[in-house]
């Protein structure tokens, strides 16, 4: 009977840890989502940032305003916090960036390779692009891996609707069309010759 008790003890005890441990897990993932916010509505208000829409992920954040056209995008990390604000008009294009680790004995790309997510934005000055982490493999759990792909995915479509199209880009659009006067002439007599057949 002794031997019972003892086992039901050690198993009770070992429950109540278990416990004690997730219970400290999620007071710790559930403050660090309050601080987060709060630094995010912080910025926001300092830099009269009106958010439209709004998402977290994990220690990161990102949110938009559709007045302004601009993205803030927060994260909070252990030891150091970062920022930016991003305005639209000022980016060529948004693509979902995926950086994998090496492979061993997988294909590179196979998920467990998966090293970062992000949604880089390329600048239509050419300069750096700027990458906002969606996932990265030694701070987030694996568990969000598919999630925070879907939500790159997501907001890549959203933000590249707001997107506004350079001068640039429409000139070099109009310059492929452009003819020699040469050619030009060649193409007028084409189409008088097979509109007159």
């Amino acid at each position: 009977m002794t031997t019972i008790f003892i086992i039901l003890l050690v198993l009770v005890l070992a429950i109540s840890a278990a416990s004690m441990i997730v219970l400290g897990r999620f007071l710790r993932d559930h403050k660090k989502s309050e601080s987060i916010q709060d630094l995010f509505m912080d910025v926001a208000e300092e830099f009269n940032f009106t958010v439209s829409v709004a998402q977290q992920l994990g220690s990161r954040m990102i949110g938009f305003d559709e007045r302004k056209n601009k993205l803030l995008f927060m994260e909070l990390d252990v030891a150091d916090q970062s920022g930016y604000i991003v305005d639209l008009e000022k980016i060529r294009y948004i693509e979902v960036k995926k950086v994998y680790d090496l492979a061993c004995n997988r294909r590179v790309d196979h998920p467990s390779n998966l090293r970062k997510i992000a949604l880089q934005l390329e600048y239509k000055s050419n300069a750096r692009p700027l990458q906002l982490p969606f996932y990265i493999k030694s701070q987030d759990p694996a568990g969000e891996l598919r999630a925070r792909k879907q939500q790159a995915d997501s907001w890549k479509d959203f933000l590249t609707a707001y997107l506004k199209p350079s001068r640039q880009n429409s000139q070099k659009q109009f310059s492929s069309v452009y003819m020699t006067p040469e050619a030009s002439s060649r193409m007028k007599l084409r189409i008088t010759s097979e509109q007159l057949n």
